[in-house]
This record gives C-alpha cells, structure tokens and sequence, in this order.
C-alpha cells in the first residue's frame, strides 16, 4: 500500500540519519582524541618554561613545543582535506591519460622527497598505454597510496598498472612491516591506525587511506590490501573501464 511504501521510506531515511549522526560522533571522538595528546603535552611545556631556570631546558621545552605545533598544524590541513573529499561528489571530469608519464609524474614527486626510497614502475599487459580517470583525483589516490608506503618501507616501494577486459588497476607495494589481516577491514576508516606502526614518529592521522577509498567510489572502483611479494603490504586500486561513469 502507499503507507507501508512511505513507512519504509521513513524507515530508510530514519536509518540513514542515525548512521550519519553515529559516524559524526565517531568521528568528534577521533578527532578529541588526536588534540588532546599535542595540547597535553603543550600544557606540559608551558608550565615547565615557567619553573625552569636552565637556558639549556628552555630551548629543548621550546622545541619540544614547537614539534607539538606543527602536529596540531598537520592534524588541521588533513582534517580539512578530508572534509574536503567527504562531502558530496564533486564534478568528475574523466580523461583518457597516457599511463606512463601520468604515473612517472607522481612518483618523481614522492622521489624528491625521499631520495633514500627506491620506486621500482612497470606496466604489465598488451598494448597498455592509456586508460580513463579523473586525472587529478587519481593522482590524490596513488600519491597517498606512495605516500604511506614511503612511511613504512624498509626502502623498496613498486607501482605496478595493468588491465584486463572489463578493469583498470594500480598496485603499490612496499617492503615494510605489512598490514595483519585482522585489521584490514578497517584501515580505510578515518583516523584507524595500526597502534604497534603508526606513532608520532611515522606521521599522519589514518585519514588518506580513507580519501583513497572515496576516490576510488567515485570510480565506481575499490581499493584493497593484501600482502605483497615484496613482504609488506600491496595495495591495489581498481576501477571498471567504463565511458558512461560521471
């Protein structure tokens, strides 16, 4: 009947906002958790600059908060990244890009900035030269992908691109400690990081994985994990070769 047709719509709607309310809390918890240990630790430094009496103290106190600035600075421009790619789906502007200097770009940018990383690119298959994405936005993915790879690699990282008949994909490996299977249903959440790998020392805020995933709905495509040859974790992005994805 119509009621039960406009009860399930209400139903359906009354589920949808409760998910978005729960996800929101979640996601004010995670982000109070993540201030609250850099401003613990500014408080710390503040009340030991006034106590103490040692030059030498004060300059490591001011350096210590300094690194607690730049973190608070860091957790901020992510945040706003984020945001940035969790709100509705921008205009997608899908391109046909020559694979090889479209991904050679972004890996020389990762290279400049660790020049003790070796990046190893091939492109597997018949006839590959071109496949059809949102040029800039799949740029964001891999370069998160590289990225997070460049944290934990012992020194080798490999991109691999290759197709089959109905996908595009895109394989970046590393040498580093890799992913235990039982947390990698979540690592695509934001703010899920692995407590015993990812400290201040590593960096970031388990926020671009997150990003990646929803470029890659956008695609109408995945991203997953898996363990790599190498011996770290393989991520893998992959997308249908689909002219009518808008």
């Amino acid at each position: 009947s119509v009621l039960l047709g406009l009860a399930e719509t209400f139903n359906g709607m009354a589920n949808r906002i409760q998910r978005l309310i729960s996800s929101h809390k979640e996601l004010t918890n995670a982000v109070s958790h993540e201030l609250r240990t850099p401003l613990a630790r500014l408080r710390f430094g503040i009340e030991m600059l006034q106590s103490s009496s040692d030059e030498a103290d004060k300059k490591r106190y001011i350096a210590s908060m300094n690194t607690d600035i730049d973190e608070l600075d860091q957790l901020v421009v992510e945040l706003l990244t984020y945001a940035r790619f969790d709100r509705d789906k921008p205009e997608l502007k899908f391109q046909r890009q020559d694979i090889k200097p479209w991904l050679t770009g972004i890996i020389q940018q990762i290279k400049t900035s660790e020049t003790n990383l070796s990046i190893d690119f091939e492109i597997t298959g018949k006839n590959v030269k071109h496949a059809r994405f949102e040029p800039r936005l799949m740029a964001r993915a891999v370069g998160n992908l590289l990225q997070n790879a460049q944290r934990y690699a012992q020194g080798n990282v490999g991109v691999t691109f290759t197709q089959d008949e109905k996908n595009y994909q895109i394989m970046v490996d590393d040498d580093g400690p890799g992913i235990p299977k039982s947390e990698r249903a979540h690592i695509f959440e934001a703010f899920k990081r692995l407590d015993a790998s990812r400290d201040r020392d590593t960096g970031g805020y388990g926020l671009g994985l997150a990003i990646v995933q929803r470029i890659c709905q956008w695609h109408e495509g995945a991203v997953m994990v898996e363990d790599s040859p190498l011996g770290g974790a393989r991520f893998i992005i992959r997308w249908p070769k689909n002219d009518d994805i808008q």
